[in-house]
């Protein structure tokens, strides 16, 4: 799984079309959903937010230029 999130992340960094913020904080929040549950909560609700707005933004980044 965590390898399919870093190739997700490398397609995402060589397409040029979302931006690059959003890029590594998707591999980012991957990490602190899947181990955040260990360490406390709010790092847990940290990740989900995180990977919801890196989500968003590619999201949003396809919209505008459709393949």
């Amino acid at each position: 799984m965590f390898l399919g999130v870093i190739l997700l992340a490398v397609a995402l960094w060589r397409g040029r079309e979302v931006p690059r913020w959003a890029v590594p904080a998707l591999p980012a929040s991957f990490l602190l959903v899947m181990f955040g549950g260990f360490i406390a909560m709010p790092v847990n609700a940290l990740g989900w937010l995180m990977l919801a707005v890196g989500f968003g933004a590619a999201g949003l980044a396809h919209l505008r230029h459709p393949a």
